[in-house]
């Protein structure tokens, strides 16, 4: 919570320029695509509950953004989301004052709000909003992250397949104009991989196409994360959150394809390189190898692997994650007839929401 109000609070109040912060102070409307998280909010619930504090009302929220010079509309709503979770409120705002967005000059601040947008499902205003933003692009790299962005509007919020295979195109051409990196061409085969798998028709042979697109992500990914300058951290850590999110589409593809096997050694394998290299992006993988395990029915890895990524939610702040870790944590133990020790985790689903209590009492037995 520290380093959410701390930024917050240097960009807002204090004007100073946005700069990379790390999972505990996540960047909703950057990192998490179209994904609306609800985590945030009840975790500032219950911060303020135990401090004994009033959070401020989505109505005053409102009032205080329509007050703001449109330029710093971006970096007001940016920390809102992450601290509040008030997207909709913000979402609001954007619509309300559509009319004076061609006033902000920062691409990237464009990008913030379209994305919001099209988190609220509001596809409309976030493709004039993402189109304004490359307008106002310049640098190369900027206007694929655009293109890239836009592409996953249109697969995500649109029925229209012709126009995300376009805009596809669009983003295609440019990398191949600008002699881009293979690590660039991950993005392609991730994009057309998650669009070959939300396709019905000839659905088995879709998913098929799709394992092999996700496969020469990953591996271009592996390659690059290992032998990339160590002292590049931020490039690592782009680097490895791709291959995170690449991992968990391989693995939830496998799974869809009942290859539990093979989702679990996918699972493995990212987690060892994640652990080597950046280990802000392991609760997920975590959490989702405990979900395998589960459903193999290795009970004991289960309750185990659920208590890692407990606490790997706990230091982001991640109560929802918190509370599905306590889920498989619970479940597990009542298979293998630890019914009382299964009815003490669910009772501190309600009871510790921010998993502060000490749940590695519950795996000596299998450790």
């Amino acid at each position: 919570m520290f380093e959410r109000i701390q930024y917050a609070k240097e960009t807002v109040l204090q004007n100073k320029p946005a700069h990379s912060r790390s999972l505990k102070a996540p960047e909703f409307l950057t990192d998490f695509g179209l994904r609306k998280s609800t985590s945030q909010f009840y975790f500032i619930e219950q911060v303020s509950k135990k401090l004994g504090i009033t959070l401020p009302t989505e109505e005053e929220i409102v009032a205080q953004l329509m007050t703001i010079d449109i330029s710093d509309l971006a970096t007001w709503i940016d920390s809102i989301v992450m601290i509040l979770g008030y997207y909709s409120s913000c979402h609001s705002v954007v619509t309300i004052r559509q009319d004076e967005l061609c006033q902000i000059d920062s691409p990237a601040d464009l990008v913030k709000l379209a994305t919001l947008c099209g988190i609220e499902r509001d596809a409309s205003l976030a493709e004039i909003i993402f189109n304004l933003a490359l307008d106002k692009a310049e640098d190369p790299e900027i206007q694929r992250l655009i293109l890239h962005r836009l592409c996953v509007l249109k697969l995500k919020r649109t029925n229209n397949t012709e126009d995300f295979y376009k805009t596809m195109s669009v983003l295609t051409s440019k990398m191949i104009l600008q002699d881009q990196t293979e690590e660039s061409l991950v993005l392609i085969d991730n994009l057309l991989a998650l669009a070959l798998i939300s396709t019905t028709d000839n659905h088995y042979q879709h998913l098929q196409d799709a394992r092999l697109l996700l496969l020469s992500a990953s591996t271009i990914l592996n390659s690059c994360i290992t032998t990339s300058d160590a002292a590049n951290t931020t490039l690592i850590s782009e680097l490895v959150r791709y291959y995170s999110q690449i991992s968990i589409n391989q693995v939830q593809l496998e799974l869809e394809l009942q290859n539990y096997d093979l989702a679990k050694k996918l699972i493995k394998n990212s987690i060892k390189l994640t652990s080597a290299y950046n280990s802000e992006y392991l609760a997920e993988e975590l959490a989702t190898a405990a979900y395998i395990d589960y459903k193999i029915e290795d009970f004991s890895l289960a309750i185990s692997g659920s208590i890692d990524a407990l606490s790997e939610y706990r230091q982001l702040g991640d109560v929802l994650g918190i509370k599905r870790m306590k889920q498989i944590l619970a479940a597990s133990l009542a298979k293998l007839g630890l019914k009382k020790e299964a009815e003490t985790v669910m009772q501190l689903i309600s009871q510790d929401p921010l998993g502060e209590k000490d749940y590695t009492i519950f795996a000596h037995d299998f450790t």
